[in-house]
Formats: structure tokens, sequence, C-alpha cells
């Protein structure tokens, strides 16, 4: 026979019980409302993704069958930068002709190597409009640029390959973007880049990977997060583009595909409209907006052409009111040259060794003199952990936001992993790792401690004090040997594969090392100096 139980209030054992039950059944309620919260955003993610390529497939395919690539456009594309700008000041060559022969080269450029997410469908009426002006606009009149995923241009999406920013069009372009138009610049694309931005990598699940033009066969990474502007610029898609820096990211695809990139002293360049939803209340790093061409002469170019003027401040009352400095560009007075070809923590390739001494002897025979140059601290492993605390100082909560429901790229698989470990998990783990006598895992134990140290207000006005301390030695180090810039590897390596770049050891192996843009003193980047420091 069975018996009704009927629970005795007053006994403290089956409160304990009922208590257990009510608050085991809030917890798996709870844990099963999020789960089917997370399940419910990662569909409708994957249903934006799956229309905005459908879409994209569209919109190339239409363009391809309209633009073809024919050997006029090519020997126009061929045209160098210097003499297509006089053919567009002169009007021997149309706005529309260029933009035209550029467009049909940046479709097979973009079908090849994934360079580009989406046209800018204006694109082709403000050539026209160009032509249509009495004399040319400006210094950059008819000249096709690519605009980097992370800058605003009215009407087109801003995603930083993020499914969640899809189908929100900016209402006004950027800053720079603007300045360029009124330089007569013509921008006609926006390029890929790495899911977040926050990667060396390339890809991205909306809009896949980019490949490296230098290595057609190899599917070769081209460097991030500036990864669609590197390849469609070596890929002689567009004339110049738009990247951005703040840890490598416009240098690094420079190096890796064969072309040049500046990254300017925080304040040159109006940032303005440029998309800081990866960092945007970020203390103690300065992400810049990065100018990226096929070579030097063609940056100063439009560098000059932007900064001769106080046109930017048109746009952004931030900018350093400095106008271009023509006589100290064309002066010949010989530099005084600080020089390395490695570090101890960090050793580059021999062929990269082999390039720095190179360019070492190419200055000597130009006169200048060239001194060997020491960092001041031996062990740069601290500049990476610094960067990572400064940029994880929120313990990653912006990143973990921006990121969920997303799904995940190997570019940036590592640092989400690391964002789901809760804080207190991350800080045992790496104490433990701290003490094994081994380089490996000292770096995953330094990875994992990232952001931890920053996480107060004290801690981070801590990590801003050693900041100041460490650019002020490397400083102190220029002004005692009296260099004007300093030459060094930018990365220990070339390219990677693609697959190899998302590897975390690159990342342990390539950390932080130096520098003060607001100085003024120039350098020759190495692996990631850092003007955000």
């Amino acid at each position: 026979m069975l018996h009704k139980i009927t629970p005795n209030f007053e006994n403290p054992i089956h409160l304990v019980g009922l208590s257990g039950v009510v608050v085991a059944t809030g917890v798996i309620s709870v844990y099963g409302f999020q789960k089917f919260k997370l399940f419910k955003e990662r569909r409708r993610l994957a249903c934006l993704t799956k229309r905005k390529q459908t879409e994209r497939q569209e919109v190339l395919a239409k363009l391809k069958a309209e633009y073809e690539f024919t050997p006029k456009r090519q020997l126009i594309i061929e045209i160098p930068v210097n003499e297509l700008i006089e053919k567009l000041q002169k009007r021997v060559l149309s706005a529309t002709e260029v933009f035209e022969a550029f467009l049909a080269k940046s479709i097979l450029a973009t079908e090849a190597f994934n360079s580009i997410t989406e046209y800018i469908p204006q694109a082709l009426e403000w050539a026209k409009m160009l032509d249509a002006l009495p004399n040319p606009k400006g210094p950059l009149h008819g000249l096709p640029f690519c605009v980097k995923d992370d800058y605003d241009v009215k009407g087109m999406d801003t995603t930083l390959g993020l499914a969640k920013y899809l189908y929100q069009p900016a209402e006004d372009s950027a800053a720079l973007v603007k300045v360029l138009r009124d330089l007569g610049g013509v921008p006609f694309c926006k390029t890929n880049i790495p899911q977040t931005t926050f990667s060396f990598g390339s890809e991205n699940p909306v809009f896949g990977a980019v490949l490296n033009p230098l290595f057609p066969e190899r599917k070769m990474a081209p460097g991030g997060s500036s990864s669609g502007t590197g390849s469609l610029i070596a890929a002689n898609g567009a004339v110049f583009g738009l990247g951005s820096d703040i840890g490598g990211s416009g240098r690094i695809p420079a190096h890796m595909c064969g072309i040049s990139s500046i990254k300017p002293t925080t304040g040159r360049l109006c940032k303005r409209g440029a998309a800081m939803r990866l960092l945007p209340d970020c203390v103690g790093l300065n992400s810049v907006p990065s100018l990226m061409a096929p070579s030097p002469k063609h940056l100063s170019t439009v560098f000059k052409s932007i900064t001769e003027s106080n046109l930017q401040r048109k746009y952004d009352g931030k900018v350093v009111p400095i106008p271009w400095n023509a006589e100290m560009y064309a002066s010949k007075h010989s530099l005084r040259i600080g020089y390395y070809t490695s570090l101890p923590n960090f050793p580059a390739f021999n062929s990269t060794q082999k390039t720095v001494l190179h360019a070492k002897a190419v200055l000597e025979a130009r006169g200048h003199t060239l001194v060997p140059f020491e960092l001041p601290n031996n062990d740069h492993t601290q500049w990476f952990k610094l960067f990572g605390d400064l940029a994880n100082a929120d313990g990653s909560a912006h990143l973990y936001e921006i990121c969920y429901g997303e799904r995940v790229s190997e570019a940036t698989r590592h640092f989400i992993k690391n964002v789901n470990r809760s804080y207190w998990t991350r800080r045992i783990i790496s104490s433990l790792l701290y003490w094994i006598p081994f380089t490996k895992f000292q770096d995953m134990a330094a990875s994992l401690r990232v952001g931890c140290d920053a996480d107060t207000g004290e801690k981070l006005w801590k990590c801003v004090e050693k900041r100041d301390a460490l650019v002020d030695k490397v400083l102190s180090s220029i002004d005692t040997l009296q260099l004007d810039l300093i030459l060094c590897p930018l990365f220990p390596f070339p390219a990677l594969k693609i697959e190899d770049i998302h590897n975390p050891e690159v990342f342990g192996t390539t950390k932080i090392i130096f520098s003060k843009p607001e100085s003024g003193t120039n350098f020759c980047r190495l692996f990631f100096i850092f003007n955000s420091l």
C-alpha cells in the first residue's frame, strides 16, 4: 500500500530539502532559459549571414558580367601612380575610366583572394560627378581607394566581421573618408577583416578568409587586421587604401603582402567614424587610422594631400593642426639611425635579419650613420602582458558582449576561449602554469592572466603608469644615442600559411615592443611596435 508523504514544515530537515529543490529548479530554469536565448540568437545571426552571403555573390556576379577586365583597363591599372595622377589632373583619363578599370581588377582579386566585403553603390556616380566638374577637385582627383570594414561609409554596414552588425547601415561616413572625397578620391569598396579585428588572421564567418596575392597557389595569410586592404593593394586592385592600427593591424599586412603602410602619430589623421566597437572605452591604448599603398612614395603623396591643409578639422576638431612639412620631407641631411636585427625573446628568421642588414648597407651607402641599438629592458614579454591588460581591463566583458551568439572564427577562437573562462579560473590556472619551468607554459600563463592585473581603477592606473615608464626608458635610450629613427624587423618572419597564423603560439612569440608617437620620433616598426603604448 502506498502512503502519501506530507512534508512537515516544522521539521528543519524537510525545510532544507524543499529549499534545495526550489533552488535547483530555479537554477535549471535560468540555465535553460539562457541556453534557449543563445540558441535563438545563433539562429538569427546564421540567417543574417546566409542572406548577406547570397546577396554578396549575386552582386559580384552582376558586376563581373558588366565590367570585363579588358586590355585597355589592364593598361590603366599598370600606370605608375604619379603618372596616373597627372593624367587625371590633365583630363587625359577620366575618373570614370580609371574607376571602372580598378573595379574590374578588384572583382578578379576578390574572386581569387576574397579581399572585398561589399562594393559601394554610389562610387560610379561619384566618379561621373568628378568628370562633370570644370576643374579637378583636388590632388587625388579620380583615384579609386578602398576602405577597411571598420570605417563608416554612409548607407553601408560596418560589421567588424560580426553578423550582429549586418543590415545596420551607417548614417554618415567617417571623417577620413569625407576628407579623401573632398580631395577628389573615389571610395569604391569596403575590405575584409578578421572577426572583431583583434587578430593577425584574416577570417570571419560572414565573409570568409582573405588570401595573400603574393602566393596564390599556397594559400598564405595576408596578415591582419587590415587584411583585405593589404591583399587588394598587393593584387593591384586599388591605388591606395585605408586601414587602422593599434598593434600592427596596418603594418603587418603591409609586411606580409609586400606593400607599404604607416601608423601615424596619434591625432595626425582624423579617426571620427572609424569604428571603435571593439575597444570603445579603452584606456591606455591608441588606435589610429593607417594608410596603405604599393610604396612609400605613394604613401607620402596621399599623406601630404591629407595634411597640407587644415581640411581634416572641418570634420574632426581633435586632429592636430600641423601642416605637411615640405622642407623636412625634401631634406637631404644625413640621419643617425639605430638598428637591430632580432630580439632575445623573439628571434627573427635569418632571412628577416638579412633584410634589415641589407637596408642598413643601403642607408650607409647613402651617407647615413647606423649604430647598434638595444631595447633597455631584456624581458620584452612584459610589453605583451601590458598590452593585454590594458585591452582587457573590463575583464573582456565588451568582447564577450559583441561575440555573443556569433559563430567564432579560427582567427579569434583563442581570444574568445580565454574570454569565456571566469576571472578566478584564469588566475588559478595561470598561477599553476607559471611554476612549470618551460617557456611554452609560462607564455600560456601570461595569456590566461590577460586583463587580470587591470580589473580595478587602481590597477588600471598602475598599468598606465608602468606603460609610461617603459616608454620613457626607450625614449631615453634613443635620446642618449641621438637617434632620428630605429631600423628593425616589423615581424620575425614573413607570411604564414592561412591555418598557421591562427596558432596561439604565434601570438606568444611575437609580442609587443615599443613606441610613443607623441614624441615625434620616427620608427621603422618592429614586430609589434605599439604606438599605442
